[in-house]
């Protein structure tokens, strides 16, 4: 009996104050396991975790500040803590990292530099993952760039729905007293002494921004004889170009050169000329089109010319100035047929000209 009450003493002692020493004999007193080796470590279980880090699986009712390290494909490889509610990566912040203090005088949310009131700088203004700005009203810098291809002598027009576009400074009507002065004024000249004033009598600044529409244009003819006067409307193939602004048209000398590309959604200003001969001795009236696209004819841009009857009698084809609305990468095609008798009325070689300018961009 006393070797068995002596046993129980010393097994109450080691329990109430011993320490676990593996690899040591002499634990640091303030750890209660202590693992030592100079060429070994420490292995924690390894799972696979799921997905979703707030599920704990595969660990069945996980406590809080339990340690894995997962192994699986679903997770970033490394060593997870469960908080109690997910698993939480376990690694050393990076230059890249983002923090938001728990509480800041200046009201800071989130700083990249660990400097007060640089970038984002206040917990009113939120940036959302799919690169909008909102929360703010006004914006406030030194040095701000809009990259939505913008271009030279371009302006920013918002519609009503706050949604902004870059686009050509309008023509301006020009009123006194509520008549009409001048319309689609791109420029105004004052002689020296005379104010500008607002309609409340305050004096005003008038400016212009524009886009320098002589350089919009593209001017064609053609050195065909082609007969222009077929029960089909023919479409006259403009083989020579005298200018082109390639930022504005597309066109080829040499493939579909009847074709007339635009590269912006814009007004336009068409006109054409050319010059033709009578081949019979019929009288014959000429229609001349403009073609959209291949199929769709605008109703508006339609003109007429006539020959007498007698052959070898010369008319000049002259069209008014039409305005037109085209989309990007639409193509126009001028096209004739003829209206009343057959027979040959053929084109005089490079006495024609084909000119569109580019008016507004829309």
């Amino acid at each position: 009996m006393k070797h068995i009450l002596l046993i129980y003493g010393l097994l109450a002692g080691l329990s109430v104050s011993a320490q676990i020493g593996m690899g040591t004999l002499w634990p640091q007193p303030s750890a209660e396991l202590e693992l030592y080796s100079l060429s070994k470590g420490l292995l924690v279980p390894r799972i696979i975790l799921t997905a979703d880090l707030s599920d704990p699986a595969p660990v069945p009712a996980p406590a809080a500040g339990l340690m894995v390290f997962n192994t699986g494909a679903n997770q970033a490889q490394g060593f997870y803590c469960w908080t109690g509610t997910q698993w939480k990566l376990l690694k050393s912040p990076v230059a890249a990292d983002v923090s938001g203090p728990a509480s800041a005088a200046d009201n800071a949310a989130v700083r990249f530099d660990g400097t007060s009131g640089k970038l984002i700088q206040s917990s009113l203004i939120a940036v959302s993952d799919n690169g909008d700005l909102t929360g703010s009203n006004r914006l406030t810098t030194n040095q701000f760039r809009l990259s939505t291809n913008p271009g030279t002598g371009l302006q920013l027009v918002t519609d009503a729905n706050g949604n902004g576009s870059w686009q050509g400074a309008p023509p301006v009507d020009i009123k006194m007293n509520d008549s009409l002065i001048v319309q689609n004024a791109n420029a105004l000249n004052f002689n020296p002494g005379i104010g500008v004033y607002d309609a409340g009598g305050n004096e005003a600044r008038v400016t212009f921004y524009t886009t320098n529409v002589t350089q919009n244009v593209l001017q064609l003819s053609t050195p065909d004889s082609t007969d222009i006067n077929t029960i089909t409307p023919s479409t006259i193939e403009w083989k020579t170009e005298h200018y082109k602004d390639a930022g504005s048209f597309t066109h080829s000398n040499t493939v579909n050169p009847g074709r007339i590309y635009v590269r912006s959604h814009a007004i336009y200003e068409v006109n054409f000329m050319f010059c033709a001969i009578n081949k019979t001795v019929k009288r014959q009236t000429l229609r001349t089109q403009l073609r959209k696209n291949g199929s769709t004819v605008i109703p508006h841009v339609t003109s007429y010319s006539f020959t007498y009857q007698y052959a070898d009698n010369r008319i000049s084809h002259v069209s008014s100035s039409f305005l037109i609305e085209l989309a990007a990468n639409d193509y126009i095609e001028l096209i004739t047929n003829r209206q009343t008798n057959d027979g040959e009325l053929r084109l005089v070689p490079d006495e024609n000209v084909f000119f569109i300018r580019l008016m507004r961009n829309l």
